[in-house]
């Protein structure tokens, strides 16, 4: 045999045959256009086709030359581990992928199967699409996690500077907060004045107009007190906390409008002062990048600078949840033990939202486990969070008069479902299940009402005299229909929260701005009654109001251009979480784990919410959490004591 020369028992040939399939069926899959396919239809390739030629060589090549090269034999998987950590997330990205595009388009699985004479072909694109996702994306989790691998040496690295940013670095490394502080200041000062007096949306009519005596607010059922519009719908905490400086403002300056502007300036130096600890504690005094593009993050995410300004307990909750999760991780790392710190933000988010105490209990009873070491400082702190929860609910709430939110809140997937059916199946509703869903959800009006990717529509139609035997009622019902139309529930839940998961279709919405804001101001100073409130009136707001909009056209322009957009789906914060904990039990690394639990509770409330992907309050806590993991995880070797380099 001639040097060089391939036989059918060379070890090569299996490589480039697997190569070759391997970039074949990737290239042939991700072309596929999953569609419903009807007896009118042909079956040919042209119509499943949706990649160009030249794009479909290209990437053909690439995948071909890549399979073949010695750097894929130097990261691919070596153990067992090694492994399942990257089938696992390519499977469950696969499955994302080929779902939420059958319901991107059709809100249904439509897409993917119809029963019919084309079914079983509708069934073989739909695994040819998921195997073709699956290969690729275990290539990319390869090399994701072999990127990983080096990225601590790369910021390791001490980082040479200019005088300037030398400046920056001596001063962080003697004031590391309030440099971090000062810097994001440059640029949410200026983004505080552009928003005078700051965001309204569309709880802020209702917060605002609680605490005021002599409204036209109509929270549309019975009260403790008729004179006392105070209600537990949203932290009672956080609408004392708004009315008490919008308060400061009349009554000391004269102006409501000053007054927002006053509760404005306080939580957003409340979320700065928040984040540059929670940056300073995962970066280290280590003069690298980490802490640099941390403020960048922070000062330049669209979607962060954007609820900074918004009247909602979003941002304080999300900076207190900052602080609770690196506490949480400095003790797991032994890094420091601010005990007092996570107490202490464990106790603002039990106050300032209204599921915190679940996460806080859940998070405890799970570190008893991971940090046994603690126990009864875990249980101490699981203790604090439900006395706590106890005295606001059942003394300080009632000593106010204040009215318990009602259970709506709890029935967001079951009132989706019954609506779904009720909407698509309204020919099989029976008058037993019409009457036992009307005793919670006014029936009449919920095919009218009825979005599948948001379930307030719905929850505005809740019986708000509804009593436990109503509940029941209800409960028995749902139960009934499921038998009937499992698949219909099915759909709906997906159809509610698959945006969260999905890398496609409608981005992230940057809803809250000038045109809701005044919207909302005008409503609240329309119900104001005795309370007569003027927001947005004054001279500066209408001066200010077309450079808001200037600013937001050139914001949303930029928001859309490819590659840049990736900032702006759930799906980019949601897949790093998941690949941020495969990778971590890849390594056998346990020092990031503790740190990860509170963000899982937060991530399962996603799914048990009311809005799909797009809406930017829930996902903004991840937003802001994640990359903070993310830096917390490669620097970590540098901050644990007595742990060699």
């Amino acid at each position: 045999m001639e040097d060089g020369e391939i036989t059918l028992t060379d070890p090569r040939l299996k490589k480039y045959i697997s190569a070759f399939l391997f970039a074949f069926i990737t290239v042939v899959g991700v072309s596929v256009k999953l569609y419903p396919l009807s007896g009118t239809e042909p079956i040919a390739w042209e119509r499943f086709n949706i990649m160009p030629p030249v794009v479909r060589w290209i990437l053909f090549a690439l995948l071909l030359m890549y399979e073949i090269s010695p750097f894929k034999e130097r990261i691919a998987c070596r153990t067992a581990r090694e492994r399942v950590c990257v089938i696992v997330p390519a499977l469950l990205f696969s499955v994302f992928i080929l779902i939420g595009y059958s319901f991107d388009h059709s809100d249904s699985f439509q897409y993917l199967y119809i029963p019919g004479p084309y079914g079983f072909q509708m069934i073989l694109k739909d695994l040819l699409f998921f195997a073709a996702f699956f290969l690729l994306l275990t290539r990319m989790i390869e090399l994701l996690y072999y990127l990983m691998d080096r990225i601590r040496d790369l910021f390791s690295e001490t980082l040479q500077t200019g005088r300037t940013v030398s400046r920056i670095f001596r001063m962080y490394e003697s004031h590391p907060v309030l440099t971090v502080f000062v810097i994001m200041s440059i640029f949410y000062i200026p983004y505080m004045i552009l928003y005078y007096p700051g965001l309204f949306m569309g709880d802020s009519y209702g917060q605002v107009l609680q605490p005021f005596k002599g409204t036209l607010l109509d929270l549309g059922h019975t009260m403790i007190d008729e004179n006392v519009k105070l209600n537990g719908h949203h932290p009672i905490v956080h609408t004392l906390l708004i009315h008490m400086f919008i308060m400061i403002g009349k009554t000391v300056f004269r102006s409501y409008d000053f007054g927002v502007f006053l509760y404005t300036i306080a939580q957003v130096l409340f979320f700065m002062l928040c984040i540059s600890y929670s940056i300073v504690h995962v970066s280290g005094m280590r003069r690298d990048r980490t802490f640099i593009i941390l403020t960048l993050y922070f000062m330049l995410h669209p979607v962060v600078t954007m609820l900074s300004n918004v009247m909602t307990k979003d941002i304080i909750y999300v900076s207190l949840l900052s602080v609770f999760i690196v506490s949480v991780y400095e003790i797991s790392t032994d890094i420091s033990s601010p005990w007092l710190l996570l107490i202490l933000s464990a106790a603002g988010i039990v106050l300032i939202r209204n599921e915190g105490v679940y996460i806080m209990v859940l998070s405890g009873i799970v570190m008893m486990a991971l940090l046994r070491k603690n126990l009864i400082k875990w249980i101490g702190l699981i203790a604090s969070c439900i006395v706590i929860y106890v005295l606001l609910h059942g003394v300080f709430m009632p000593v106010l008069k204040v009215t318990p939110g009602d259970a709506r809140e709890y029935f967001n997937i079951p009132f989706q479902q019954v609506a779904r059916y009720v909407t698509y199946c309204g020919d099989m509703v029976t008058e037993e299940e019409k009457e036992g869903i009307d005793a919670l959800i006014d029936y009449d009006s919920i095919a009218e009402s009825y979005v599948s990717v948001r379930s307030d529509n719905i929850k505005n139609l809740y019986n708000m005299d509804a009593d436990s035997n109503d509940i029941k009622t209800f409960l028995k019902t749902w139960k009934r229909i499921y038998k009937k139309v499992p698949l219909v529930y099915v759909e709906s839940v997906i159809s509610n929260y698959y945006r969260y998961l999905y890398p496609g279709g409608k981005r992230i919405d940057l809803e809250y701005g000038t045109e809701q804001s005044y919207t909302m101001m005008e409503l609240t100073n329309a119900y104001s009654g005795q309370a007569m409130t003027d927001f947005g009136t004054s001279g500066f707001c209408k001066m200010m109001k077309p450079v808001m909009e200037g600013y937001e056209y050139i914001r949303d322009f930029i928001a859309d251009i490819p590659i840049l957009n990736i900032v702006l789906y759930s799906a980019t914060y949601l897949w790093g979480f998941i690949l941020l904990i495969m990778y971590s039990i890849r390594v056998k690394s346990m020092d990031i784990i503790p740190a990860l639990v509170p963000m899982i509770f937060v991530v399962l409330t996603y799914f048990v919410g009311a809005t799909n992907g797009e809406y930017p309050r829930y996902i903004y806590y991840m937003i802001v959490v994640m990359p903070l993991l993310f830096v917390a995880y490669i620097n970590t070797p540098y901050l644990k004591p007595n742990r060699s380099l």
